[in-house]
């Protein structure tokens, strides 16, 4: 069962905890220029509602019913705690017209007070003054108010503070909306801890893939299905493709991203394959003096290297001479894999 608490109020109650029914009854009591500042608690003592009421068109639930609905809206609230908060508002006691069955205790001081403020409007035979007078009235007593109630009401904080702090796994809950921006954050500025920790928490393909990258796990990169593709981590995952010596697929892939440094270090991958061929026909666009140089490192190489081949397989030589060309070979094909190291 929900209960209430008077925090400020115009008149002024002094039965500050009372049923929901009770609140219900003293709003239904209420003239135009009073208010009330209230909490709500439930079953367990707890706050979950605070909120300001002015007599309006909307009785107190159902203003209550508003301000719910347009916080699910806003995304500050699901639809799931909206429906199980609104569920709890329904009340048993009942009420007739804006007299209230159980008695209302403000029902004497809110005639008084109407009758004060109609004394004031009297002095006033001009309805453009009476209406000019009336609106100075309720904005000065209700401006305080209003900051006040606001005080009283716990506000979400600032993403950007939350973030500021470090506090990503809060500024997610608090704006879900901002998920796949926070873990863009923590990726491009190489927040590695913090990235595996909200990757706990909020898992998504997108981090998966950016955390395989940061550890260097390369073939489980290509695994992950589902991932948004940005032109960074199409450049990652011929990254990828290089360490795992599998230039053709870097190649294909960096036609789309045409990015210098990655075409150098394609062609480089393809010298340490020994396909010097290709390595040439990449350079005649890039004309790179350093790549030039490594070209002609890798075509002196692979030469000494098909020599040591030959002699490796040659019957003719003794089976010694044969061992001895077979580890050269292995030395200089090592050397060749190493180039541009």
């Amino acid at each position: 069962m929900i209960t209430a608490e008077i925090n400020k109020s115009e008149p002024t109650f002094t039965n500050k905890r009372l049923s929901l029914d009770k609140l219900i009854t003293i709003t239904q009591a209420l003239d135009a220029n009073n208010y009330v500042v209230f909490t709500l608690f439930d079953e367990s003592g707890k706050a979950c509602y605070q909120g300001v009421y002015y007599p309006s068109g909307l009785s107190l639930i159902d203003d209550i019913k508003r301000q719910v609905n347009e916080n699910v809206t806003n995304g500050e609230l699901s639809a799931t705690e909206a429906n199980t908060f609104l569920e709890q508002l329904s009340y048993p006691g009942k009420v007739v017209g804006k007299r209230v069955v159980d008695g209302a205790e403000p029902s004497a001081t809110i005639s008084a007070e109407h009758g004060r403020i109609d004394r004031l409007f009297a002095f006033s035979k001009n309805r453009r003054v009476r209406n000019w007078f009336f609106g100075v009235v309720i904005c000065t007593i209700a401006l305080p108010i209003l900051l006040e109630a606001w005080a009283l009401v716990p506000h979400k904080p600032d993403y950007n503070q939350l973030m500021q702090k470090g506090e990503y796994v809060q500024a997610v809950k608090e704006y879900p909306m901002k998920k796949q921006a926070t873990e863009q954050y923590l990726f491009k500025n190489k927040k590695l801890t913090q990235l595996e920790t909200f990757n706990k928490r909020y898992p998504t393909a997108n981090g998966q893939y950016d955390i395989a990258f940061y550890q260097k796990q390369w073939s489980k990169m290509l695994k992950i299905k589902g991932v948004s593709m940005t032109n960074v981590r199409k450049a990652e995952l011929v990254v990828a493709y290089l360490k795992m010596h599998k230039p053709d697929d870097a190649y294909r892939l960096n036609l789309e991203l045409n990015n210098v440094k990655l075409t150098q270090s394609i062609a480089l991958e393809f010298i340490r394959n020994g396909e010097i061929d290709r390595a040439i026909a990449i350079n005649q666009k890039l004309k790179n003096h350093d790549l030039t140089d490594m070209i002609n490192a890798g075509k002196s190489y692979q030469q000494v290297i098909e020599k040591y081949q030959t002699e490796s397989r040659d019957n003719n030589l003794s089976e010694e001479q044969r061992q001895t060309a077979a580890d050269n070979l292995k030395v200089w094909q090592r050397n060749l894999k190493s180039i541009g190291e």
